[in-house]
């Protein structure tokens, strides 16, 4: 059809144009009281995890000497009772925890991140400790090892032993009896006079 052809339309029969129409009222809604504890749970968590992560960066910087910390919470492991109840393994990871501190604060290495091949390495190349020193490290670290990781079955006898390799392993390396230290010293002395004439 031509749009000439078609009968004109009558506009009285058309419709004015209407205004806005009105939703219906939205059901009330519980949702903007939650919102306010999402977002506190979620703060919560965010802070939770920020202060173990700063907690975890840095070690506890003891009031004491490091030596005398040391002696302190291995004689504060030994009164804690894993001996007579037979958990010789958490009782090695205590003492080993506290030899990895020792070290990292007494010589400013990081012993508490490293595995112990790491650490017995990082030791040797920096010459911080004398050989015998360094032997009774790696040994008392072996021994800690294996209580940890291949459950050896240590005695309450033989967990004196580790105990007290611990204890000469902080005594030997205190400033004053340290031959590595002595050793040192004597070193930068020599050095210091050939130096000046």
């Amino acid at each position: 059809m031509n749009p000439i052809d078609q009968e004109p339309l009558d506009l009285s029969q058309l419709r004015d144009i209407t205004g806005i129409e009105q939703l219906p009222p939205a059901a009330p809604e519980n949702s903007p009281l939650i919102w306010p504890w999402i977002s506190l749970v979620f703060l919560a968590a965010f802070a939770i995890i920020v202060w173990k992560l700063a907690r975890r960066r840095r070690p506890e910087k003891p009031s004491l000497a490091p030596d005398a910390w040391a002696l302190a919470e291995l004689e504060y492991i030994d009164k804690m009772d894993h001996l007579q109840s037979g958990e010789g393994v958490e009782y090695h990871r205590l003492i080993a925890d506290v030899i990895r501190s020792y070290v990292e604060l007494r010589f400013q290495v990081p012993a508490t991140q490293q595995t112990t091949p790491e650490f017995l390495r990082t030791i040797s190349s920096a010459q911080l400790l004398a050989v015998p020193e360094q032997l009774l490290l790696g040994s008392f670290l072996e021994r800690c090892d294996l209580a940890k990781f291949a459950r050896a079955g240590y005695s309450p006898a033989e967990c004196r032993i580790s105990a007290q390799m611990a204890r000469d392993l902080v005594l030997q390396t205190t400033p004053a009896n340290s031959k590595s230290g002595k050793t040192r010293a004597k070193a930068a002395m020599n050095s210091e006079i050939s130096a000046n004439p």
